[in-house]
């Protein structure tokens, strides 16, 4: 018997990329409760993923606590961090154990745990600037978020490697212009809490392959 997460997870991939058509405008008005609802749920304003960390483990999680209206924390919602197409980022094919990735549909996907939240370690190539990867809870948006990635050059091996951490040293030394790119902990400058979670991603590289269609 199939458990009610894993149903949960094959509905969403069932519904196709069409599905998020509907998140033109976001983030969404809560809803009844027992649904996921915006204003009381919580993430950070940036996603930082890496490229091919081993176990799928990367330097900074993502995580996404889903409440309803009433501040309930809601178990087993499909959570999903769907990414524009052609906007500058590619998704990897290795990913952490539970944390789905839907190529062609472009998105990563994730169920809430016990205490309603959603941890990723996503594994991605690029960097948005602006905040256009929706995070969607079941079919609500709760809101848009930046992406930025360790993995900034795109190799062969979709992993942190020596490319990426020329472009990373130059943004670390010469400090202007500022590359908020690789500004992982958004402070406005390119420091050493930024060093350390390069060197982290850095060091755990393993070879994977981003993929093949779609994002």
């Amino acid at each position: 018997m199939p458990s009610l997460r894993l149903m949960l997870v094959c509905a969403v991939l069932l519904l196709g990329s069409s599905f998020f058509s509907a998140f033109a405008q976001c983030p969404d008005p809560c809803g009844p409760p027992g649904s996921p609802c915006p204003t009381t749920s919580t993430f950070p304003n940036i996603l930082i993923g890496g490229g091919s960390c081993a176990g799928g483990i990367t330097a900074v999680p993502f995580a996404v606590h889903v409440r309803d209206v009433g501040g309930a924390s809601l178990v087993n919602v499909p959570v999903m961090l769907q990414f524009p197409a052609g906007a500058g980022t590619h998704g990897n094919q290795l990913q952490a154990p539970g944390q789905v990735v839907d190529c062609p549909g472009l998105r990563l996907i994730r169920p809430t745990n016990v205490d309603g939240v959603a941890v990723f370690y996503a594994q991605f190539f690029g960097c948005l600037n602006t905040p256009d990867v929706n995070v969607i809870a079941g079919s609500v948006c709760l809101g848009r978020v930046r992406a930025r990635s360790t993995d900034s050059r795109q190799t062969p091996n979709a992993i942190v490697d020596l490319p990426d951490f020329t472009a990373f040293s130059n943004a670390f030394l010469i400090k202007v212009p500022y590359q908020p790119c690789f500004d992982y902990n958004d402070n406005g400058t390119v420091d050493l809490p930024d060093l350390v979670i390069f060197a982290h991603d850095f060091n755990a590289s393993t070879p994977s392959a981003y993929c093949s269609s779609g994002w």
